[in-house]
């Protein structure tokens, strides 16, 4: 009985942590095809204003490692899409609305945009002391192509691909 308790409790934390986790994913938007936004080139003079003099290089670093492999990131996007059980397109911005004129049907943009931002880490396991520890990444969120609006964001530090892989997951999860 105790073992069955438990393994209800699992199903239902793990049920809720889906939930909490796809907040961010619009309701519905499995019913609309998702335009999901492509890699694309971003000059590191002119992305991720305010980050401080130290990360600079840091900053830099990850801008050109991107744009040095958009077509690589791309594919890998798409491969990584193809888990994505509902209807979507993967785009570049520069044509959506001449290419996707129907806002209803596709009315959601998954966008990505480059973020720096800190987290706390665990520098030592066993007094569990925790440190400040900076990074760059992607945030993602949703554009609501009928509202004309930018939807809450969704901020992950680690790696990327892992990233997509969750929100894919998400997304075909999502009610």
């Amino acid at each position: 009985m105790k073992q069955l308790f438990f393994v209800l409790c699992v199903v239902c934390l793990s049920a809720l942590s889906v939930v909490a986790q796809n907040s961010w994913i619009p309701k519905g938007a499995n019913a609309t095809t998702i335009l999901v936004e492509q890699f694309k080139y971003c000059d590191p003079n002119s992305t991720l204003y305010g980050v401080d003099e130290d990360y600079e290089d840091m900053r830099d670093e990850f801008l050109e490692k991107t744009n040095e492999s958009l077509e690589n990131y791309n594919q890998k996007l798409g491969e990584l899409f193809k888990n994505y059980k509902y209807s979507y397109e993967l785009v570049m911005l520069g044509k959506v609305d001449e290419m996707f004129p129907d806002k209803q049907k596709y009315r959601y943009m998954l966008r990505r945009e480059p973020y720096f931002g800190k987290k706390k880490v665990i520098t030592n396991s066993s007094s569990q002391s925790r440190e400040d520890q900076s990074y760059c990444g992607y945030r993602y969120y949703f554009y609501d192509r009928l509202e004309n609006k930018k939807l809450a964001a969704y901020y992950f530090s680690g790696d990327q691909w892992v990233q997509i892989q969750r929100i894919v997951f998400w997304l075909n999860n999502a009610k």
